[in-house]
């Protein structure tokens, strides 16, 4: 993914580098990367410089420091799950973190249990979060409501049925 918002960051600037840090990736996305202008700097970064307190570059293994006004690192991010490990609900990694599985209705692997927002997907910004949540919520409560009818239905039922049973004795 960090090759991919290096395209989406080199938008911003006309003097990018992509630092790999060690780590491979496909050529393709390293030849989008030199076709966009987007220097890529091999290496391993050692550390983060700063001169009065603004970030002034980056420290590669090599000792050489290359000069920077702004830097972006990958996030991994993993949904908030403490507390319910016993529930047994199925995860799923992506490439951009660890989130419960879920379908669009917000079911889980789990009957009983839904999910929303960033936590079925770590992509989601804030208001898509609160807007998934909105109709995870809604499916909820149609559910609940729909089971209530259901089980009003069924004792109706067995109350008539009970009030049959007795009449003919």
């Amino acid at each position: 993914m960090s090759a991919k918002q290096a395209m989406l960051f080199g938008q911003w600037t006309e003097h990018m580098c992509f630092f790999p840090n060690g780590l491979e990736f496909p050529d393709e996305q390293l030849q989008q990367l030199a076709a966009l202008g987007i220097d890529v700097v091999p290496g391993q970064v050692q550390g983060v410089d700063v001169d009065d307190d603004r970030l002034a570059g980056v420290r590669l293994g090599d000792g050489v420091r290359h000069p920077l006004d702004a830097l972006a690192v990958p996030a991994f991010t993993r949904a908030r799950l403490e507390g319910l490990d016993d529930l047994g609900l199925e995860l799923q990694t992506t490439p951009i973190g660890v989130a419960v599985l879920a379908d669009e209705s917000g079911h889980t692997s789990v009957p009983g249990v839904w999910a929303a927002g960033n936590v079925v997907n770590a992509g989601m910004q804030v208001s898509e979060s609160a807007a998934n949540g909105a109709r995870v919520a809604m499916t909820i409560n149609t559910e609940l409501v729909f089971e209530k009818a259901k089980s009003a239905m069924a004792h109706s039922a067995t109350t008539a049925q009970a009030a049959r049973g007795g009449a003919q004795r």
